[in-house]
């Protein structure tokens, strides 16, 4: 385990709370494109967790 492992975890956690990149830069302290180097992007911005919890509120509303 390096810093450097630490730091992309650090700010995947981070990007994956705010779903932003630059959020995540500025709440790091880092340049974007320092971010975007150690942001593990498939992890952070799962998008299948998204489109399921909007599937659920979406069966909701439709009446049966």
């Amino acid at each position: 385990l390096r810093p450097h492992d630490l730091r992309a975890r650090a700010i995947t956690l981070v990007a994956a709370a705010t779903q932003s990149v630059d959020a995540t830069a500025q709440a790091m302290g880092v340049d974007p494109q320092t971010a975007r180097h150690y942001l593990d992007a498939k992890r952070a911005f799962d998008g299948s967790a998204v489109l399921r919890a909007a599937q659920a509120a979406l069966r909701g509303l439709r009446p049966e």
